[in-house]
């Protein structure tokens, strides 16, 4: 029987893991479960309605600073909640610029983030989250 330490997301039968591939390192694990807790809305998860930083919402905001200082606050205090055993070494939220290095307006529905991390508790290694949303 194949070993693993989660299902991968999204599903993808595979026989050889069993029914569906598995995630078969703590890596993989660790960016698959910040990346749900990053595009998870709150009240989504059935009996943990303050779980989630429900980034989608801020998709069609303008993305001044306060908007990215609000959306790195909601990341941190998830994860400080959610996934304590995370630190959090930088967050980088940006959208497409065009050839000026003005935001580009015919991608005002495209947001980049990504998030660098350390893991300390269990094991130890250093990995990062990259997210491109998009609607």
């Amino acid at each position: 029987m194949a070993q693993g330490y989660g299902v991968n997301i999204p599903l993808v039968v595979d026989p050889t893991d069993s029914a569906y591939k598995l995630l078969d390192n703590v890596e993989d694990v660790v960016r698959q479960n910040l990346k749900m807790l990053v595009l998870t809305s709150p009240g989504e998860r059935i009996q943990v309605p303050s779980f989630g930083v429900g980034i989608r919402r801020y998709l069609f905001e303008n993305m001044t600073s306060s908007t990215r200082a609000q959306i790195d606050q909601k990341i941190r205090e998830q994860v400080r909640a959610f996934m304590s055993y995370l630190i959090i070494d930088n967050i980088d939220i940006s959208v497409p610029l065009n050839d000026l290095g003005s935001p580009d307006d015919s991608l005002s529905n495209v947001l980049f983030i990504k998030i660098s991390y350390n893991v300390k508790s269990f094991q130890s290694f250093s990995d990062f989250l990259t997210l491109e949303l998009t609607i």
